[in-house]
């Protein structure tokens, strides 16, 4: 199950500095877990632990590099500091990208399995919401 998402990250920078890396790491606290993260395993009618949809939580002790933990959210950061979903379905990404949004520049751009497309700009440490406007004209 799950919603097939692609995002095209090509023009998105990332300042890998170690605010973004704690910004990361911040994520995964049990408060914010519990109000923001979507995935988790319950038994009896209970939450037994919480997890944002298809991201692996951080080995104990937090995630050691930027990379390590892009990579947990589903995202491959490459020696530019660009960085490319390797991800297929989608999940909370836009709690990381609200996260993230002081230390990135450029836009996202998002197409799900059923055409629906919309994005986020990020400029001078804020993030702004796209939604793509389609029309067809006589020709």
């Amino acid at each position: 199950m799950g919603y097939y998402v692609d995002y095209n990250t090509d023009n998105v920078t990332i300042n890998n500095c170690p605010e973004a890396l704690a910004a990361v790491n911040a994520l995964h606290t049990s408060d914010m877990l519990e109000s923001h993260a979507s995935g988790g395993s319950w038994s009896a009618g209970k939450v037994n632990q919480r997890w944002y949809s298809w991201v692996s939580n951080p080995p104990e002790g937090g995630f050691q590099t930027l990379k390590e933990a892009m990579r947990a959210w589903r995202f491959s950061l490459d020696d530019d500091n660009l960085f490319h979903f390797i991800g297929e379905k989608l999940g909370d990404e836009e709690v990381l990208f609200n996260a993230l949004t002081p230390y990135l520049n450029g836009e996202i751009y998002a197409r799900g399995e059923d055409g629906a497309e919309w994005g986020f700009k990020f400029h001078n440490g804020k993030m702004i919401g796209l939604e793509c406007v389609r029309t067809w004209i006589e020709r």
